[in-house]
């Protein structure tokens, strides 16, 4: 099952960002901020500080909630998954070495230890027990591309997007 979806030049918009599955639109993401202050400052500075951000499903339901929690020193994100409307878990990302050439970060959900690998110039990949649940790619375009590589999270299609847009587009 492949994703995909376009990034805008300035991460700090509200303007949704749709993502296709095919020709199809999938669900979208929506940047908000808490208040004006923040969304001043992320202005100013060019930068992606404040911005939070919501995935929601094509009927307007929530199915996860991002939002920075960083205080003094490395970026820190609270992602809470949804179900039906329903809070299901939260859990914390956060760059384990800002210093490091690649990207390594660990997180646990649903009592599961899942890690986001990549090395310089190559994709990006969750993994789960040492298995390869899905790949990230970004092209020259700003184009991203997720391809979920094990069916049985074909139906964790929302928690596989949101947690790449977490990482790569909230941290990174």
């Amino acid at each position: 099952m492949v994703f995909t979806y376009k990034l805008r030049i300035f991460k700090a918009t509200t303007k949704p960002l749709e993502v296709y599955s095919g020709q199809k639109m999938f669900c979208e993401f929506h940047g908000f901020y808490h208040n004006k202050w923040s969304r001043l400052l992320d202005y100013i500075l060019r930068k992606t500080s404040y911005i939070n951000y919501k995935l929601k499903d094509l009927d307007g339901n929530d199915q996860m909630i991002i939002e920075d929690k960083t205080g003094l020193g490395k970026r820190k994100l609270e992602v809470t998954c949804y179900e039906n409307g329903v809070k299901q878990n939260s859990f914390w990302m956060e760059d384990a070495s800002p210093t490091k050439l690649g990207e390594d970060v660990e997180f646990n959900y649903n009592g599961d230890t899942y890690y986001i690998k990549r090395e310089p110039f190559n994709p990006a990949y969750l993994i789960l027990n040492g298995s390869s649940i899905a790949e990230y790619k970004l092209n020259y375009k700003r184009q991203i591309t997720i391809t979920i590589l094990d069916p049985k999270y074909y139906a964790k299609s929302f928690f596989v997007i949101g947690v790449f847009h977490a990482y790569f587009y909230g941290i990174d």
